[in-house]
């Protein structure tokens, strides 16, 4: 009776493992699709901003052309933090204006140089904690069509990281995400930008996805994770 027994809760504790995980995998892969979705959208943007700023539209830090595209298009996009122009001549000319542009030189950051290194290609960031909103942010960027300039958008990364606070996992479980470095993303102990220590975050790097076991102060624990193939960043549950 209790090898029956045993046999029993085993065969039971199996299934319902084999539940969770199914869920699991079905709510991560819910946020695999709207990280595509947000991230797309906005390299679509960038690509056709892109072919609209040439040279011969630049007057200064004003640049009253290009500015009255760029305040069109973030007052239709109001999940994004700005939208930017920096030229070869210094010029920057940003919308909405967050920061004191006076003294900003694109051209000594790293958005810019990246871009101008690989004229003509789409690049996002590594998500980073934005100190004017207290949020994590992605930039996108791309040269002009001219090469003479770049183009970037800053966009807030709080629909995605609230959205992975409310999935549940199981009974205590949670959802995560970290970039493709190791960083955090979203994770309800983990502070935004800074680096999981934890080993057991290393085996979600050696595959685009999988699940494994591992133990955590002393508990079992289960995990479930994919890999978004637009950002390269990891989602687990």
């Amino acid at each position: 009776a209790v090898i029956i027994g045993l046999t029993s809760y085993m065969a039971a504790k199996d299934a319902v493992k084999k539940q969770i995980t199914a869920a699991a995998d079905e709510n991560i892969h819910i946020l695999n699709t709207i990280i595509d979705n947000t991230i797309s959208t906005k390299i679509h943007d960038i690509e056709l901003l892109s072919n609209q700023a040439s040279k011969n539209l630049y007057d200064g830090h004003e640049s009253p052309e290009i500015r009255s595209k760029l305040a069109q298009y973030a007052a239709l996009h109001p999940e994004i933090l700005s939208i930017y122009v920096g030229t070869e001549e210094g010029f920057y000319v940003q919308e909405p204006v967050i920061n004191d542009t006076s003294i900003y030189d694109p051209r000594t950051r790293d958005w810019y140089k990246q871009s101008m290194e690989q004229k003509g290609e789409i690049l996002i960031s590594k998500p980073y904690e934005d100190a004017s909103v207290n949020a994590m942010v992605v930039t996108i960027s791309k040269t002009t069509k001219d090469h003479s300039g770049v183009i970037g958008v800053d966009i807030t990364l709080d629909y995605i990281t609230k959205l992975a606070k409310q999935v549940s996992i199981g009974k205590e479980g949670y959802a995560f995400l970290l970039d493709g470095d190791m960083n955090f993303i979203s994770h309800p102990t983990g502070k935004g930008g800074t680096t999981a220590q934890e080993d057991f975050y290393k085996k979600m790097y050696e595959q685009k996805q999988g699940t494994f076991d591992y133990t955590f102060e002393g508990d079992d624990q289960f995990m479930t994770f994919q890999t978004n193939d637009l950002t390269g960043w990891k989602i687990g549950g």
